[in-house]
């Protein structure tokens, strides 16, 4: 009776195979063996909670509670778990089917003022941090296929002229190996474009020529920035379509057919007209903008101040005597006007068959015009681009999914059956979770 173990004892009188045999009722039993523990000469001198089968029952019920005390946190964990996993499965699946026309065109109204919200979002460039999915922000991805646009028609500056080169190499082996390459090019190419006007008057026939021949070059560019663009825009609807309506097929394909393909078609359409009238706008060259001025005149004060320096430092080194010239260590007012004279005549003069002046002077003109020129034109295809594909196809959303609701939508909204199935067994599981945890929070296992 000394021995002690972790859960304690209870000293109990089962009933004897005699008992048994005689019919003892448990009742009777009970009462035995209250009389046996009363009157034992070893047993009596036991206290009464620690013996007795109504004693020993009572002490498992509390190891039993106690332990289910214990458990029943970590159970009211898991089966929450399992309700949280099991309601985000069925969310994903979306509400269940509408019944009648009238609960369709609600649902289906629904689902366009989401799409129309979040398209909306996509283009604005307002994202939130509830929706940051990277493909659908369509304004921040146009935009990288808009910078890519400003870097390729800044490379057509001076390779467009350049590339002429190929149908006057014989041309530029008669050239004066002097000046620069393009240089070369142009005073070849000015001389196959003279006409009628005097020579070495401005030729404006030619430096259309000329604008025109780096205006073309835009065209594949601003073709690739284009597609590109449309390519996004299909990219960013298709997948909101997909996730929105991807609930029901039927109505799933008829709302990509119609957006995905036909408006944003359209709509592209429109851009890729209104760009080609802008190309043909550049090839007419036009500004009244100062910048075009103010850069001729920039680069001709800086070639000017580098001949100006030259002749300074020439002068610094040499003195004329007549015609002889004597190295000293002087200034000399006499040989800097003599440079500057004769840089001025070489340069400036006119009547002096200097075919490389006349070019040099066509490329100031035309880098000029070109910094102006691209700057608009890249401006101008990437506000087409937004206003005609982006904003456009977002103004006639809402319009276009609208008509699509004057057909039946009840033949629309047919749910695969394979949703069917597993929107029931979610269902059926969430019940299930439900009673258990309902059972689990009951009182009388937290007394």
């Amino acid at each position: 009776m000394g021995h002690n173990n972790h859960a304690g004892y209870v000293a109990v009188k089962n009933r004897s195979t005699k008992d048994l045999r005689d019919g003892m009722t448990l009742v009777e039993a009970r009462s035995s063996e209250k009389m046996f523990f009363a009157s034992h000469p070893a047993f009596s001198t036991l206290e009464a909670a620690v013996w007795g089968i109504e004693t020993l029952s009572q002490r498992l019920i509390d190891i039993l509670v106690s332990r289910i005390q214990v458990a029943v946190p970590e159970m009211e964990k898991q089966v929450q778990r399992l309700l949280d996993e099991t309601s985000l499965k069925l969310s994903t699946l979306g509400r269940e089917v509408p019944l009648g026309s009238d609960a369709c065109k609600r649902e289906y109204f629904s689902m366009v003022q989401q799409i129309v919200m979040r398209y909306a979002t996509a283009v604005d460039g307002t994202y939130s941090a509830q929706r940051s999915e990277r493909w659908a922000r369509l304004y921040a991805r146009v935009h990288v296929k808009w910078e890519d646009l400003r870097k390729m028609i800044h490379t057509t500056w001076p390779m467009s002229l350049e590339n002429l080169s190929d149908c006057l190499s014989l041309k530029q082996e008669a050239e004066e190996d002097s000046g620069s390459f393009l240089a070369r090019i142009i005073a070849a190419e000015l001389k196959d474009l003279r006409g009628r006007e005097l020579t070495e008057v401005f030729n404006s026939r030619a430096f259309n020529y000329f604008v025109s021949v780096f205006v073309k070059d835009w065209v594949e560019i601003s073709t690739e920035c284009l597609k590109s663009c449309l390519l996004i825009t299909r990219e960013v609807l298709s997948g909101l379509v997909d996730d929105i309506f991807k609930q029901f097929p039927f109505l799933l394909s008829a709302v990509r057919e119609t957006v995905v393909v036909k408006l944003v078609q359209d709509k592209y359409a429109q851009a890729v007209q209104n760009v080609s009238a802008l190309l043909d706008l550049e090839g007419d060259p036009f500004t009244l903008n100062h910048y075009l001025w103010d850069t001729v005149n920039k680069t001709r004060l800086a070639r000017f101040e580098e001949q100006l320096n030259s002749a300074i430092d020439e002068s610094k080194s040499q003195v004329y005597d007549g015609d002889v010239r004597k190295h000293v260590d002087s200034f000399s007012p006499e040989v800097l006007r003599r440079n500057l004279m004769a840089w001025f005549n070489k340069e400036r003069g006119i009547g002096c068959a200097n075919n490389h002046q006349e070019a040099e002077e066509m490329i100031i003109l035309l880098h000029a015009y070109w910094k102006t020129a691209t700057k608009r034109f890249v401006d101008n295809v990437c506000n087409v681009i937004d206003e005609n594909l982006c904003k456009a196809t977002k103004s006639c959303l809402m319009q276009t999914l609208t008509e699509l609701s004057t057909d039946s939508l009840d033949r629309y909204f047919v749910e695969d059956s394979n949703v069917v199935l597993l929107r029931k067994s979610l269902v059926a599981k969430l019940d299930r979770l439900g009673a258990a945890k309902e059972a689990l929070q009951k009182d009388f296992l937290r007394e």
